[in-house]
């Protein structure tokens, strides 16, 4: 291997563990729904850890156990941190509920940049058979958002989560290995993590400090994968090199200085050079929208002035062809026998306008006539109303006189209310002869009698008074006797 190659590869090497630790997943959050006495319980890591605070027997060692290594190897009977109990799935599901099917769910989520990756187990336990049944998914989608395990506060069934996941896998309780699998491949790109486990449910297990200070170093180097002849050589070929790899770095740290140094001085050149181009290209942008603009209205006028153009072309024959039809008819009436007898025309044409202007002046006389005409219907139509006012205060009068009559018992009566001739319901039904004048002789005559009769009364009045007056002091010496 030469000195170049050697330091390259100590450089591709340190990028590779740096790219490593940079990408690798890390745990985001954590759900548990519906088991044991969560109800629907998010847990945020921060930086991929977490700290549960809380009394003895608040349930932080119980939501450890449903979580790891629990969702990572899907083994059922290692739940418990000792490893000494059994059934305790369904006394998650069943202790303290009144359920007869109880079902719910345990998920991790775990985050590498922008991308997520959720897998978890769903609990199904019969109260009636004793039997816990469960069913493991591996998800790109996230709890929450675009993932729904619970709708109505109620978890979801399997096949509604089957739905949602699609086409990610959903495995059933005898696939749990397949699970385990599909879960390492995706994680830890199929790498085995077995001792990992092992070393974590040692660290987990209440006993193991009852003998940490011996133990432990052990449970630790046991947890560190075997490593290859290979591996070996490779990890010590960097050490070997190192004297060489530090002379490579500083070289190409002088080299990456004078290559900046030219970096910067051509960007200088090409951000001048651009702000010229630039400034260039929006003035023949501004140049060609103007061009454009003066071409499409040029291009709108020259329209027009084709359709003026066709539109002058169309009217000019037409009027040519009247032209034509008229110096045919011009020809044919010069030609004409009433054309050579014009002068009796024109005799006929005075006598029809005199006949007009005759025709025009019985106009203006009847509309002369008609407007007095409705100034004497107008007028007679009030004298009618003025003369029905009185007709109707005459009739007042003779009922009072008729009853005055009867009160003083005269021998004579007024006369009956003489009769008015009816008023026409518009002016043309006006009669074109004035009425016949209202006959008064005998109102007159039975006035007379009446008068006379009223003179008659006031003179036997006058006797009775007088003869009263008389009897006056008579009656007084009567009285005085």
């Amino acid at each position: 291997m030469t000195t170049s190659q050697s330091g390259s590869r100590s450089i591709r090497q340190e990028q590779d563990a740096t790219t490593g630790r940079r990408g690798r997943w890390m745990l985001n959050r954590a759900g548990i729904i519906n088991v044991y006495q969560y109800g629907n319980e998010i847990l945020h890591f921060g930086g991929g850890r977490l700290l549960l605070r809380g009394v003895n027997g608040s349930g932080k060692s119980t939501a450890m156990n449903m979580l790891l290594p629990f969702l990572l190897d899907g083994d059922t009977r290692r739940i418990d941190a000792a490893g000494e109990q059994s059934g305790v799935l369904k006394a998650w599901m069943l202790a303290g509920r009144e359920e007869a099917q109880a079902q719910g769910y345990l998920w991790l989520e775990v985050a590498k940049g922008d991308s997520y990756l959720t897998f978890g187990c769903g609990i199904r336990a019969n109260r009636a058979t004793d039997l816990v049944n469960t069913w493991w998914f591996i998800t790109s989608r996230r709890v929450g958002h675009d993932l729904h395990l619970v709708e109505g506060r109620v978890p979801v069934s399997r096949e509604a989560l089957r739905t949602q996941i699609e086409p990610d896998p959903l495995f059933g309780q005898e696939q749990r290995a397949d699970y385990r699998i599909e879960l390492r491949k995706r994680l830890f790109g199929g790498a085995d993590i077995e001792q990992h486990l092992h070393l974590l449910r040692t660290v987990r297990n209440p006993r193991v400090g009852d003998r940490l200070d011996a133990e432990l170093p052990q449970y630790l180097q046991d947890a560190l994968p075997q490593l290859s002849d290979s591996a070996l050589d490779d990890a010590a070929q960097p050490l070997e090199d190192l004297e060489e790899h530090r002379r490579n770095v500083a070289e190409l740290r002088r080299t990456a200085e004078a290559l900046d140094a030219v970096h910067a001085t051509y960007c200088n050149y090409a951000r001048a050079e651009l702000h010229r181009l630039a400034d260039r290209t929006l003035e023949a942008a501004r140049m060609a929208r103007e061009h454009r603009r003066s071409e499409e209205k040029a291009q709108i006028q020259h329209h027009e002035a084709i359709n003026r153009r066709e539109n002058a072309e169309i009217r000019k024959r037409a009027f040519e062809a009247e032209i034509t039809e008229l110096r045919t008819v011009i020809a044919a009436l010069e030609g004409s026998d009433a054309y050579r007898s014009g002068g009796q025309l024109n005799d006929l044409r005075k006598y029809v306008e005199s006949l007009e202007r005759s025709v025009v002046t019985a106009r203006g006389s009847l509309q002369r006539l008609g407007a007095a005409t409705a100034r004497a219907s107008g007028a007679a139509n009030n004298a009618h109303l003025e003369t029905q006012a009185e007709h109707d205060s005459l009739r007042h009068r003779l009922t009072d006189l008729a009853h005055a009559a009867s009160r003083f018992r005269l021998t004579a009566r007024p006369p009956s209310l003489p009769s008015i001739a009816a008023h026409p319901s518009s002016p043309t039904e006006l009669p074109l002869a004035p009425a016949a004048p209202v006959e008064t002789a005998a109102a007159t005559a039975a006035l007379s009698g009446l008068s006379t009769a009223v003179r008659q009364r006031l003179d036997e009045v006058d006797t009775v008074e007088s003869a009263v007056r008389a009897i006056e002091p008579a009656e007084q010496v009567v009285r005085g006797a």
